[in-house]
């Protein structure tokens, strides 16, 4: 039995926080990783950027990226001109799954060059969202709903 490395990135914070897990348990693993974020024995784990809460066998890992929310899923609203659009997330998706789907072609139809320049900020703010940010770090505390615009604004030159 090896140890495990966990990095536990808790819903509403910035930064991630490690673990180390001396069993490969599943109810051990996630006892330690509950702990540590300090949201109860209510919170959810997902494994980052997946859909479901983490199961299964962890005894060939060695390391591990989870989320912990009150939420088990969260509704995302993507604003773009005068549209909106809603879809629920887990808190564990990445701002780049939610930029894909909206800029995609069965959303607002964005076309490839606007595809490439397109980006998510939170409203009243200038700054894009990491792409590979979670949507759970966005997130105030235990509100399990997320707003967003969609904007074109070319960032590379500040």
């Amino acid at each position: 039995m090896s140890d495990l490395i966990v990095d536990v990135e808790v819903e509403g914070t910035k930064t991630s926080k490690n673990v180390e897990v001396r069993s490969s348990e599943l109810a051990a693993v996630l006892a330690a990783i509950r702990e540590i974020a300090a949201l109860g024995e209510e919170a959810h784990v997902f494994e980052r950027d997946a859909e479901q809460e983490l199961a299964g066998d962890l005894e060939r890992r060695s390391a591990l990226a989870v989320i912990v929310s009150k939420c088990t899923h969260v509704e995302v609203t993507v604003q773009f001109e005068r549209e909106s659009i809603h879809r629920k997330f887990s808190p564990a998706a990445t701002i780049m799954r939610v930029l894909k789907w909206a800029a995609g072609s069965k959303e607002f139809h964005l076309d490839a060059a606007a595809q490439a320049k397109a980006n998510l900020i939170l409203p009243g703010t200038e700054e894009p969202l990491a792409r590979d940010s979670t949507i759970s770090r966005y997130l105030v505390r235990h509100d399990c709903s997320l707003v967003l615009d969609l904007t074109l604004r070319d960032f590379t030159n500040g």
